[in-house]
């Protein structure tokens, strides 16, 4: 029997071990966890951080839209209130908004192209009824009723938007006339542009 206290001893110390080997492996899933922890709590800050910055960046971008918007209404506005019709400067301003390209045009663009298209067909259609009315009124004059009483004539592929573009360049091109009402200078542009072909009679040869 003398092996009895050795062999206690050796199980006494087994059993120790497994319960040291245990409570350190506890120990060690402890630390792990918490590390696990750790390393969750940073990645959802990192990710508040993130969505704070996105935010930020969205706050931003829509302060600047909006404040791009409040200008484009101030002009608009300042626009809306030039009157078409009263100078060559006024047209130059108003009417550009043709040569803008379509994916390109904002709203006051849009506004304004149709203020100019309304203007050049109201004259046009002003024309014809001043024609009409005197034509009623001396039938001897012969007159069309139509733009073409002042000399101008359209080809028939030229389009409103042909018009205006040239009337646009020959204000351009004589800025010390940009003064003058735009409806002189839309009917002296256009008289250069599309004047009507005159008939021409050859002399009678003498027998």
């Amino acid at each position: 029997m003398r092996y009895a206290r050795p062999l206690g001893v050796l199980i006494f110390a087994t059993i120790l071990s497994i319960r040291g080997y245990g409570q350190w492996g506890g120990f060690a899933q402890g630390v792990a966890d918490a590390q696990q922890r750790d390393l969750e709590r940073q990645h959802q800050l990192q990710m508040q951080r993130e969505a704070e910055q996105t935010a930020l960046k969205i706050a931003r971008i829509q302060a600047q839209n909006a404040a791009a918007r409040v200008n484009d209404i101030n002009a608009s506005a300042q626009t809306m209130a030039k009157d078409v019709s009263s100078s060559g400067n006024n047209f130059l301003e108003i009417c550009s908004s043709v040569e803008i390209p379509a994916d390109k045009m904002g709203a006051a663009d849009l506004a304004n192209m149709n203020r100019c298209q309304g203007f050049m067909e109201g004259l046009r259609d002003g024309v014809g009824v001043a024609a009409a009315v005197i034509q009623h009124s001396n039938p001897k004059l012969n007159l069309k009723g139509s733009i073409s009483d002042l000399g101008i004539c359209f080809p028939d592929e030229v389009n409103l938007l042909q018009v205006i573009r040239v009337v646009l360049k020959y204000v351009r091109e004589h800025p010390e006339q940009a003064h003058s009402p735009s409806a002189v200078l839309v009917f002296t542009a256009d008289l250069q542009a599309f004047p009507c072909a005159t008939v021409t009679t050859e002399p009678a040869q003498k027998p």
